[in-house]
């Protein structure tokens, strides 16, 4: 499962080389193969930051596994803060530790998901923007950046038009759903149909007076009666 799965990373088929890991790390658990374990999880790490997720911090509780991926460990801080200096700064200082494991060129491929996540962050924080501002603050060559800007924008990572002529990345935020007239009639068709519920539930709430009402009147019959106010009572009766 473990060649399989970097077969897979090789070739850039991330989400399966994931399942192929997960399914030594599972068979290994029995083996004493702490080799093979660690190699599997920093594969693992590798794979999750390639698709744009971050690993579980409970692998890193795991001495066993801690030892052998904190050259990696340095690597979701970079990718996460989406800083060219500091995934830059730690290719350098593990380049060596790369290279003897075979992880490098995967490893390499990891600037993509830096240069994404700084673009984005930029999208958040500026509505336009120059492109050599851009190519400053991710540190890239001024003849490359206004291409991986171009590929931010096509693969969806950035909402955002390209002034060629001004050289001005113009960011656009996304349509909110909720304030569209479709969401709108969807949210006040569910709030009518929650106070039907709520009205219903109050009715059947709801107990008539005679329920709970006593009449402590005692009813006066006419054997208590004298006969002048037995003849007035029915009086009155009779002229209704």
């Amino acid at each position: 499962s473990y060649n399989c799965g970097s077969i897979c990373m090789v070739h850039r088929d991330y989400r399966d080389a994931l399942k192929h890991f997960s399914k030594s790390l599972t068979s290994s658990q029995n083996l004493n193969a702490v080799g093979l374990r660690q190699r599997t999880v920093r594969s693992m790490l590798l794979s999750k930051l390639l698709i744009g997720e971050y690993p579980d911090r409970k692998i890193f509780l795991n001495e066993c596994y801690f030892k052998g991926i904190l050259p990696y460990f340095d690597l979701i801080k970079a990718v996460k803060l989406g800083s060219q200096q500091l995934f830059t700064h730690y290719i350098q200082q593990n380049a060596d530790f790369y290279i003897g494991d075979k992880t490098a060129a995967v490893v390499f491929r990891l600037h993509h998901n830096v240069l994404k996540t700084a673009l984005l962050k930029l999208s958040l924080s500026y509505s336009s923007i120059s492109l050599a501002d851009v190519a400053r603050k991710l540190q890239l060559e001024s003849k490359d950046v206004e291409f991986i800007v171009a590929k931010a924008i096509k693969d969806g990572i950035i909402n955002a038009v390209i002034d060629h002529s001004m050289g001005i990345v113009n960011f656009t935020n996304p349509d909110d759903v909720y304030n569209t007239q479709i969401s709108q009639k969807l949210i006040q068709a569910r709030s009518n149909e929650c106070y039907k519920l709520y009205s219903k539930f109050m009715t059947s709430m709801t107990y008539p007076k005679s329920a709970y009402t006593f009449d402590t009147k005692v009813e006066e019959s006419a054997d208590n009666l004298s006969d002048l106010e037995y003849l007035l009572r029915t009086y009155e009766e009779d002229s209704y």
